[in-house]
């Protein structure tokens, strides 16, 4: 496969982030990926410009709608129709998916405005059962978009065993729970790309400027009494009306 350069690459993802995870890992051979939370195959996708680079992974979704599609498109990765969770989450998780997903787009263009979302049933596995059962050997990327579940699928991760080489996380910094315990697990936040932050082992080299430590302080400590101050006053609000 002739590799085309990466600055010539058309991006998916939301921020552009499987562009710059290509030019980090450029000149690698035999890399793989498991994305959590893929949705579609191709829009907004962390991971497909990465497929089609000749990377190998695991895609992980809970919508069965989604999971056809993913499984029609990307051929050269495994889906799983699952909910990522801790080792003690057991059993079938019920869930209610608002608007983008398949029955519902269909449900609005038949003219059916009454309907705002569906509920799905999915299984709980690890992220060791995941990548177990796909047999993958070693996990090179691990992006995680679980809308604000990240932690909980964080824990059910053997770190010693696979210890990815760089995971992506969307956080939207309501919580510091899924940066400690990768803290805790020996990585470094080194980036902050939309609502994604990036995190590497701690004793990779990876250039940080003044100014993005800053941005990072900032966003995870000196904003977080703020953003919780908006949302109990959004809280109060809808209790008055």
């Amino acid at each position: 496969m002739v590799k085309m350069p990466t600055d010539n690459m058309i991006s998916y993802a939301q921020w552009g982030d499987d562009r710059m995870v290509l030019k980090y890992f450029e000149g690698r051979e035999g890399c793989t990926f498991l994305e959590a939370g893929a949705n579609d195959p191709v829009s907004l996708s962390q991971t497909y410009l990465l497929e089609q680079d000749g990377w190998r992974g695991v895609l992980v979704e809970p919508v069965a709608s989604c999971c056809e599609r993913l499984r029609a498109v990307r051929k050269d990765s495994q889906v799983f129709q699952n909910v990522l969770g801790a080792p003690e989450d057991r059993g079938v998780l019920r869930l209610f998916v608002p608007g983008g997903v398949t029955e519902l787009t269909r449900a609005h263009e038949e003219g059916d405005d009454t309907l705002e979302g569906v509920h799905i049933e999915a299984e709980f596995m690890t992220l060791n059962e995941v990548l177990e059962s796909a047999r993958l050997p070693h996990l090179t990327y691990l992006s995680l978009d679980l809308e604000g579940m990240e932690d909980r699928a964080l824990k059910g991760l053997d770190f010693e065993r696979y210890h990815p080489e760089l995971i992506i996380v969307e956080d939207r910094v309501e919580h510091l729970r899924t940066h400690r315990l990768l803290q805790s697990m020996g990585y470094k936040l080194v980036r902050r790309n939309g609502s994604n932050h990036w995190y590497v082992p701690k004793g990779v080299p990876f250039s940080v400027s003044a100014g993005d430590r800053i941005q990072h302080f900032r966003k995870l400590y000196l904003s977080m009494p703020f953003r919780w101050i908006r949302e109990w006053l959004r809280q109060i609000r809808e209790c008055l009306n």
